[in-house]
C-alpha cells in the first residue's frame, strides 16, 4: 500500500519517519495538490497497489486525483485546523488505511461513442430548436413527432405573449431552417416504441402511423368532400387536413376518418386509406426529450364544469375559437390554478398557468376592448417580463382581479354562473358570464420518461435539469428540453433547447466517455435466493430493474448513493468503495472509548466539519468523522460497530429535508434512525446516544454545538 502524506506547505507537522506498518510505503510531499504532486502520485502507482492520500479535504483532492482510485484522509481541515496533534492525525490516517485495505476499487467504465447522431423526441419549438442547433453542429438528427405536423402547441396558438407577437414570427423561420437542413430527418406521425442501449449507442424502435396521403399537390379538393368534422383543440376541421408548418401536404386523421373514399375519388394525386404502419430501428448516440406541454384533462375538473358545460373550456380552446372568429365574448372569467395546487388533482404549481390565464385576458381585451374580463386567482406568480403584463392588465386594460377560488360554476340558460369569494373586498359574488376559461395545469409525459428510465420529482423530472444538482445527476446521453422537464413558456423552452443541444454535442464530440461513479455490485446467487426486489423502488434514479429474473444495474443512471445497499436484507448488494466492510474497518480504527462517531454525508454535513476547521472552532476532541455518500447509506451495522468500540454517541449528519443530493436519502435515514433508537431503548441503551441532524455546508458552528451537546449531555448521564 502507498501512503502519500502532504504537509500542505508546512501547515502539518509530519514526523521524520512515520510508521504505519511494514506493508505501507510512506511518501511525504509538501504539496500534493499541484502538478508535481500529481506526478509523484502517478509515479508511485503499481498494478495492484492501494493508495491513500492524506492531506487537505477531499473536496480539493478530488480536483487533482478524482480519476485515481484512492482513499482520501482529511488531516488539514478536520485535523490540524481543529487542533489535532500528530496522535489524532495518525489515528485518522490509520482509519483511512484500514478502509483502503477492505474496500474494493471503483471500476473504471468506458462507453464508446460509436454513434454521433441524435434522436430528438418531439417537434414543438424546443424540439425544433434542439434539432436546428445539432444539425448546424454537423450531427445527423432524427426528429420524431407523434402528430402529422411539426410545431407542437405553439403551432395551434394565434399569438405569443406578453408581446402579442403572431406565432409565425417564431415558428416559421425555425421550421424552414430545420426542414432545409440535410442533416435533419423529420419523421411525423411517429412514436418511440422502445429504447435500449446506453450512451453512444442507443437502439430506438420507431413506429410510424399511416399518413394516408401518399402524394400531395396541395390542391385542397379533398377537404370539401370530407363528411367528418372532428374538433381540434376547440376548432372544427375535416378528417383530412393541412397545417401551415411542415410537411407541406395533407394528412388524414384516421381516428375521425370513416374511410368513405370520397377523398380518394377526387384526389388528382394519390391517397391510400389502407396504408400500413411501419416500424424501424435506428441507432443514435444521444437523445433529446422535447415532448412539450401536456394539459391536465379538463374533464377531471367537473367541479368547475369541465367536460359538462360547453362554455367552460381550456385556455387553448378559448384562444383558438377567438382567433377563428367562432366566439365574440362580452364577459369572461378566467380561473387560475384550475386543478393545480390541489391535492385532489395536481398538488404542484405548473408555473406558466398564471401567464396563460393573463394571456387569455389580454387577448380578449385586444380583440374586444369593451369586454368585461375577470381573473379569479389564489396567488399571482409573475416573474421577469410577466410582471409588466400583470400591471398592464390591472392598471390599464381594466381587468378585474378577484382573489379567491370559485365555489360553484353552473349553467343558467345560455349563461354560465360563477359563485366566488373576493377576499380583498370580503364579498361573496355571483357573476353571469359568457365563458369560463380554465387555466389548467400540466402533466409530464410519463410514458416517455418511464421508457427512458427517468424518474421524476413532483411528477416532473425537475431534478435532472432545473436544480443545482444538474451537472451531477443528468444521465449521460439523455437530455431534456423545454416543458419535458417542467412547464416553461416559449422563450424559456427555446433557451432550454439550446442547452440540451449543447449537452448532447459535448457527449458526441468525444470518442469515449468514462464513468467513475461507484455502482452497486450484486451477488446474483444470493440475490436470487431471496428475490425480494426491495431495492428497486428505493433507487432515486430508476437504475435498478429485473431483467430475465436477475437484478440489473444501469450504470449510466446510478449516482452512487448506496441507499439500495442498505435496503438489501440478504447482503447481496454492496456499493463500490463504500462497502459495509470498508466503512466498518475505518470505524474500528478511529472509534475508541468515549468518542463521538459522526457519519457525515459528503455533500453537506462533511463540508460543515470543514467549515468548522476553516473557522478554527473549538471542536470537542471526541469527534471522529466518517465520510459517507449519503445519510441513507448508514445502516445498523455501522452504528452498532461504533458502539461496540466504546463510542459514547453516534451522530448521523446530512442535508436538510427536501435538499438531499440523492433526492430522498435523508428521509429514508429518518425512519431508519427511529427504528434503531427504539431498538437501543429496548436493549436498555439511552436512545439519545444516536442522533440525526441536518447541516448546511457552512454550518460549522452548528456541528460544533451538536457535538458539544452530545459530549456533555451523555457525559452527565454517565455514559
Amino acid at each position: 500500500m502507498i501512503l502519500h502524506i502532504c504537509t500542505c506547505k508546512g501547515l502539518i507537522d509530519v514526523p521524520a519517519s512515520p510508521d504505519f506498518g511494514s506493508d505501507v510505503t510512506v511518501e511525504v510531499s509538501e504539496c500534493l495538490c499541484s502538478k508535481e504532486g500529481r506526478a509523484a502520485v502517478e509515479a508511485s502507482l503499481g498494478d495492484d497497489r492501494r493508495l491513500v492520500l492524506a492531506g487537505c479535504t477531499p473536496r480539493i483532492l478530488e480536483r487533482f486525483f478524482g480519476d485515481i482510485d484512492s482513499e482520501m484522509v482529511n488531516i488539514r481541515e478536520q485535523g490540524v485546523f481543529l487542533g489535532k496533534g500528530w496522535d489524532g492525525i495518525e489515528t485518522m490516517i490509520r482509519g483511512g488505511i484500514e478502509r483502503a485495505r477492505a474496500a474494493e476499487p471503483v471500476e473504471k467504465r468506458e462507453r464508446k461513442i460509436s454513434k454521433k447522431s441524435v434522436l430528438v423526441i418531439g417537434a414543438g419549438v424546443s424540439g425544433l430548436e434542439s434539432a436546428r442547433w445539432l444539425g448546424e453542429m454537423g450531427h445527423d438528427v432524427v426528429l420524431v413527432e407523434e402528430d402529422p405536423f411539426v410545431g407542437g402547441t405553439v403551432a395551434k396558438l394565434d399569438r405569443l405573449y406578453p408581446e402579442g407577437t403572431p406565432n409565425s414570427h417564431t415558428l416559421y423561420p425555425l421550421v424552414n431552417q430545420v426542414a432545409g437542413n440535410d442533416h435533419i430527418k423529420v419523421m411525423t406521425n411517429t412514436r418511440v416504441e422502445n429504447v435500449a442501449g446506453t450512451v453512444g449507442d442507443y437502439r430506438v424502435t420507431l413506429r410510424t402511423s399511416p399518413r394516408g396521403v401518399i402524394e400531395c399537390v396541395q390542391c385542397g379538393k379533398c377537404v370539401p368532400v370530407c363528411p367528418e368534422s372532428p374538433v381540434d383543440h376547440g376548432v372544427p376541421r375535416k378528417a383530412i387536413f393541412a397545417q401551415e408548418t411542415y410537411p407541406d401536404e395533407y394528412a388524414i386523421d384516421f381516428e375521425a376518418c370513416t374511410r368513405c373514399g370520397k377523398c380518394v375519388e377526387i384526389c388528382p394525386a394519390k391517397i391510400d386509406l389502407d396504408e400500413p404502419a411501419r416500424e424501424e430501428e435506428i441507432a443514435v448516440g444521444a437523445i433529446v426529450v422535447a415532448t412539450g406541454l401536456r394539459n391536465f384533462p379538463i374533464a377531471n375538473l367537473s367541479a368547475y364544469g369541465g367536460g359538462k358545460i360547453d362554455r367552460v373550456m381550456r385556455a387553448i380552446d378559448y384562444e383558438r375559437q377567438i382567433a377563428a372568429g367562432i366566439i365574440a365574448p362580452e364577459k369572461v372569467l378566467v380561473v387560475h390554478c384550475a386543478g393545480s395546487r390541489d391535492d385532489n388533482y395536481l398538488p404542484y404549481c405548473s408555473r406558466v398557468c398564471c401567464l396563460i390565464g393573463m394571456k387569455e385576458a389580454k387577448l380578449t381585451k385586444d380583440r374586444f376592448p369593451n369586454a368585461e374580463v375577470y381573473l379569479s386567482y389564489i396567488d399571482m406568480r409573475c416573474y421577469g417580463q410577466f410582471e409588466y403584463l400583470y400591471r398592464t392588465l390591472r392598471d390599464q386594460a381594466g381587468v378585474v382581479f378577484l382573489e379567491g377560488r370559485p365555489s360553484e360554476i353552473f349553467e343558467r340558460g345560455d349563461r354560465v354562473v360563477v359563485r366566488t369569494e373576493d377576499i380583498q373586498s370580503g364579498e361573496y359574488l355571483e357573476l353571469e358570464v359568457d365563458y369560463v376559461v380554465l387555466a389548467t395545469g400540466f402533466e409530464p409525459d410519463r410514458e416517455t420518461l418511464a421508457m427512458l428510465g427517468l424518474p421524476s420529482d413532483l411528477d416532473f423530472p425537475y431534478g435532472y435539469t432545473g436544480t443545482t444538482l444538474s451537472p451531477d445527476s443528468n444521465p449521460q446521453g439523455i437530455f431534456l428540453a423545454g416543458a419535458a422537464a417542467f412547464p416553461r413558456g416559449v422563450l424559456e423552452s427555446v433557451e432550454s433547447a439550446r442547452e440540451a443541444a449543447a449537452g448532447a454535442h459535448a457527449v458526441l464530440s468525444k470518442d469515449v466517455v468514462t464513468f467513475r461513479t461507484p455502482v452497486p455490485r450484486i451477488e446474483a446467487e444470493v440475490c436470487a435466493s431471496l428475490h425480494c426486489r426491495l431495492c428497486v423502488p428505493t433507487c432515486p434514479y430508476g437504475a435498478l430493474s429485473v431483467v430475465d429474473e436477475e437484478m440489473t444495474v444501469d450504470e449510466t443512471l446510478c449516482m452512487g448513493c448506496g441507499i439500495c445497499s442498505v435496503t438489501c436484507p440478504a447482503g447481496a448488494n454492496t456499493l463500490e468503495a463504500w462497502e459495509d466492510e470498508a466503512i466498518l474497518a475505518e470505524v474500528e480504527a478511529v472509534a475508541d472509548e468515549g468518542s463521538i462517531v459522526a457519519f457525515l454525508c459528503k455533500w453537506s454535513a462533511y463540508n460543515a466539519a470543514d467549515r468548522a476547521g476553516y473557522d478554527r472552532l473549538d471542536m470537542p476532541s471526541e469527534l471522529r468523522v466518517i465520510r459517507v455518500p449519503c445519510t441513507g447509506r448508514v445502516d445498523a451495522t455501522m452504528v452498532a460497530g461504533a458502539f461496540a468500540r466504546g463510542a459514547r454517541g453516534v451522530l448521523i449528519g446530512g442535508c436538510y429535508p427536501d435538499s438531499c443530493h440523492y433526492r430522498h436519502g435523508n428521509t429514508r435515514a429518518v425512519s431508519r434512525v427511529k427504528l434503531l433508537q427504539r431498538f437501543l431503548s429496548e436493549l436498555g441503551v439511552d436512545e439519545s446516544r444516536l442522533r440525526l441532524e441536518w447541516f448546511g455546508s457552512n454550518e460549522g458552528q452548528k456541528l460544533v454545538s451538536v457535538v458539544r451537546e452530545m459530549s456533555g449531555e451523555l457525559a452527565s448521564v454517565g455514559v
